[in-house]
């Protein structure tokens, strides 16, 4: 009788006493496993997988997603199509759009944004253009694919086009916004432009649109490929002013500027600099350092680098070992260049054209021409067609093996490769002719490179005085020639050709009279249009050599061994000229 009754309690939800339905929903499906994702959970899965470009982790997704929400087919299609348009993969795009057209399914604005930005990723402007265009038929361009149009014309280096598209979205009524300029400025950036670079910035701001951070690392960016690195260090500091934070891509991008120049010490330097901000380079970084010393030839110093980019954590790329192959390759350590193409394949990477090209280019600075042909045939057999660079390597690996007839052999080859043929071919193939003292054919070649249109430049006017300048009697007139010839396809002489001049006739001689001349004539003509052919500081040079050579009191010790730079300290010295080597 102590008992008390009390009504149990019941935990069931209360939409359960609410709603008869979902009473009735619950009871039928009371069997049904629990999912272990909701499809909300799978949709967010997929959209992030989607922003990573990850096409393969989105299609198992796609199919399992579509057959519990059928309703939802336009919007799974669409986040199929921005992962194509994430990684780029025009065609893939292109496929999934036409699955849309299979099914029936409509497309959006949306969809065709999608296959615009896949193009445009890409840099294939043409694709992009037809998908624009395709779209305009129905649907009115929004900003977004404006942009996307703009960063095609970018990503292929067509600054123009890329003015066009952003003056035909101002047309359009469409209000440009700071991508819209920074793909412009990213497209000039991309040639090297500095200088419209900066206007285009300055025309951003006019705009009342604050350049970020991206918009100032495509400007370090231009004055890198463009060499100036006191320009990219300008800018980076103008960066930091303007309360920006510097991130990886700005330190490596004036990395690189150094690095174009070879300037490895101020290259290191930044690097260093990087770390001291609490920055982790990358291995583009590291590629840049490595480059610039490659460069300027340390071989060690690459390799030092190499080894303290895989100590912090990172993977060499095939640019990182080609890099320190190059290095090699110049300071002419063939075996070693050797040895590093197996460490790549050891790594499991695959040699690349430019792989082939850094070695072939060192068998030609070592003048083994059999080595040079033997890994432009590994080339070949490896499927890969070789370029004008490989072609050129092997015709210059001839050139100083004195192998005349090889090189013109493979200059034909490089012909009907369909390959360019510039002024370096040319002039390994006079080089040959020097090697073997041949004038008549250096200048039957040079003749030859006039009727293909091809102008031969100091270099190779210079293989063809010593290929001239030999002991014949008519030795001396026929560098006369050569050099009224120069002057008459206004090229300027530079010093090696007063050395070479000196060495072969002597300070007293006719020629080096007429060759006085010329550079009188030369510096004269430097202020005016004269359309000469000049290069930095060669004038100067050449009148400091002349001058030298007027103060002359007594003839010069000449010697094939010796240099001219020698011989004149010899002249101010006084002492006799074993004494003076000693």
């Amino acid at each position: 009788s102590s008992r008390v009754w009390r009504k149990p309690v019941d935990l069931r939800p209360l939409w359960y006493h609410r709603a008869p339905n979902m009473r009735r929903f619950a009871a039928s499906t009371a069997h049904v496993a629990p999912m272990p994702f909701s499809w909300t959970q799978r949709v967010a899965e997929m959209d992030s997988l989607a922003a990573m470009g990850n096409v393969a982790g989105v299609e198992p997704l796609f199919h399992s997603l579509i057959a519990e929400a059928p309703g939802r087919s336009r919007f799974l299609h669409n986040m199929v199509l921005k992962a194509c348009a994430n990684s780029g993969d025009t065609g893939k795009a292109a496929e999934w759009f036409a699955r849309m057209r299979e099914r029936r399914v409509g497309a959006n604005v949306k969809t065709f944004g999608k296959l615009v930005e896949a193009a445009a990723k890409s840099g294939n402007v043409a694709e992009a253009h037809r998908w624009f265009e395709v779209m305009h038929a129905d649907f009115e361009p929004t900003d977004v694919v404006f942009c996307a149009m703009i960063g095609a014309c970018a990503q292929a280096g067509r600054p123009q086009e890329a003015v066009a598209w952003l003056e035909r979205m101002e047309v359009a009524g469409a209000k440009p916004a700071v991508e819209s300029y920074g793909s412009v400025i990213h497209a000039f950036a991309k040639d090297g432009q500095v200088a419209q670079a900066v206007d285009w910035l300055g025309k951003m701001q006019l705009a009342a649109l604050q350049p970020n951070d991206v918009v100032y690392c495509s400007v370090i960016d231009a004055c890198a490929k463009a060499g100036k690195p006191g320009e990219a260090v300008a800018w980076f500091k103008r960066m930091e002013d303007q309360g920006l934070r510097a991130e990886v891509t700005a330190y490596t991008s004036v990395i690189d500027a150094f690095a174009q120049v070879g300037q490895a010490k101020q290259a290191a330097a930044w690097l260093r600099k990087m770390l001291e901000a609490a920055m982790e380079p990358n291995i583009l970084s590291y590629n840049s350092v490595i480059g610039a010393c490659a460069r300027v030839g340390h071989p060690g110093k690459a390799i030092a680098w190499f080894e303290k980019a895989v100590a912090a954590g990172l993977e060499p790329t095939a640019a990182s070992y080609t890099l320190v192959i190059d290095a090699c390759g110049r300071a002419g350590k063939v075996d070693e260049v050797v040895s590093w193409v197996e460490k790549m394949q050891e790594a499991g990477l695959v040699l690349d054209p430019a792989v082939f090209t850094s070695v072939i280019a060192a068998c030609a600075r070592s003048a083994l021409a059999k080595d040079a042909v033997d890994w432009l045939r590994r080339m070949t057999e490896s499927q890969l067609q070789p370029g004008e660079p490989a072609y050129s390597a092997v015709v210059n690996a001839c050139g100083k093996a004195g192998q005349v007839e090889e090189g013109i052999a493979w200059l034909r080859r490089m012909a009907a490769a369909g390959c360019r043929i510039g002024i370096r071919p040319h002039t390994s193939i006079v080089s040959a002719f020097a090697r073997m003292g041949d004038g008549d054919g250096a200048l039957a070649w040079l003749d030859k490179m006039e009727r293909d249109r091809v102008q031969p430049n100091v270099l190779t006017y210079t293989c063809a005085i010593e290929a001239c300048g030999g002991e014949g009697e008519d030795s001396a007139a026929r560098v006369e020639v050569l050099l009224r010839r120069m002057s008459g396809a206004k090229v300027q002489p530079d010093k090696v050709v007063y050395a070479k001049v000196a060495r072969l006739f002597g300070p007293s001689s006719g020629v080096l009279e007429l060759l006085r001349n010329q550079t009188s004539e030369f510096a004269h003509s430097l202020g005016n249009d004269s359309g000469y052919i000049t290069m930095p500081r060669r004038a100067k040079v050449g009148e400091d050599l002349a001058r030298r050579l007027e103060s002359s009191r007594r003839p010069l010790d000449m010697s094939p061994g010796m240099t001219f730079k020698r011989v004149l300290r010899q002249e101010q010295s006084g002492l006799p000229r074993q004494k003076q080597m000693r």
